[in-house]
């Protein structure tokens, strides 16, 4: 079938074919007239026809394997720790298979087979998320390989959802325990880099439940972000990278300038410098806060967050495997 279509690579309206050549949906655009674009559609109708009963010459299967694949999108992938998690997630699906396996052969068998040994060490959110990965890959092939254009991505395996839910409902005096514990006096036998931690979750937390922020949105937070004048913070969403701005209410506003003021004349760009995180990690600082303040429940082995459902834009905070209850 014949369309015109705008192309931003030739700034005006090309003419081309969508249709389904031998089984398969065919793209082509970029033609001048109608009748060139008819002509391709005529050229590649008997080529598919011979192809089919072995009149013309046998098209070859492309040679890509698998490893080739990991590599390229290992290569392609940025420098952050999530993209870093994915590079090893990779790696570590590619040594679950046969060697010299090519992407051709790949199977939904092959998919299935890693979601059934990883089902058994780790939750059902972790391998529904390396599952998305692997396909991703998968789905981005054609891209990368030009000997690829013609291949159908692998059909992802279905997973049962549980019905379980990883979150536990926490209260607002619960979350009140839990300031309190952070925010004690140090102890004697406290270290310094121990209790400005301690200080700096709770600031974190305050931050979240103000603002419904995650985790790592918070730490990522400049002062440029923060607007004294007109009462706003703008939060970029590590997620989604949708910007929003937040209104600040007096509490927020006297905990920022608290921070700004003991930051010093020269204060560093972010809110909260990483001086510590690579060293001691935020939930720790907070799963000790909780059991300090006796919370009882049980909660899900796993990183779980603290979900705010208060506020229209919901999002998740540090405390783990909890989230706020109205």
């Amino acid at each position: 079938m014949i369309k015109k279509t705008f192309s931003p690579k030739f700034n005006r309206d090309v003419y081309g074919y969508d249709c389904r050549i031998g089984g398969r949906r065919r793209q082509c655009f970029g033609f001048s007239t109608v009748n060139a674009a008819e002509l391709a559609l005529s050229r590649a109708r008997v080529e598919a026809f011979e192809r089919r009963h072995g009149v013309g010459t046998p098209e070859e299967k492309p040679t890509v394997t698998v490893a080739a694949l990991v590599a390229r999108r290992a290569a392609q992938l940025q420098e952050t720790r999530r993209r870093r998690t994915s590079a090893r997630l990779l790696a570590r699906w590619l040594d679950s298979l046969p060697n010299g396996l090519l992407v051709t052969e790949l199977t939904t068998a092959h998919l299935q087979a890693w979601v059934d040994a990883r089902r058994n060490s780790v939750t059902h959110e972790t391998v529904f998320r390396e599952v998305t990965d692997i396909c991703s890959m998968l789905n981005n092939a054609r891209d990368m390989f030009s000997a690829l254009e013609d291949w159908t991505p692998t059909r992802r395996p279905r997973m049962k959802t549980p019905t379980r839910r990883r979150e536990r409902a926490l209260t607002r005096d619960e979350a009140a325990r839990i300031l309190t514990e952070l925010q004690r006096p140090r102890e004697a036998s406290e270290k310094e880099r121990h209790y400005l931690l301690r200080l700096d979750t709770a600031d974190l937390l305050q931050i979240a439940l103000l603002t419904a922020a995650r985790r790592s949105e918070i730490l990522s937070l400049l002062w440029s972000d923060v607007n004294f004048e007109w009462g706003t913070v703008q939060i970029t969403g590590t997620k989604t990278e949708r910007v929003r701005l937040v209104e600040m209410s007096p509490a927020l506003v006297s905990l920022m300038q608290r921070r700004k003021v003991e930051a010093g004349r020269a204060p560093p760009p972010r809110v909260f410098p990483r001086r510590w995180c690579a060293r001691i990690p935020i939930s720790y600082s907070a799963r000790r806060a909780r059991r300090r303040a006796s919370l009882t429940g049980e909660t899900p082995p796993t990183d779980g967050f603290c979900t705010i459902p208060d506020i229209p834009q919901s999002r998740r905070c540090f405390m783990p495997g909890t989230r706020l209850k109205p």
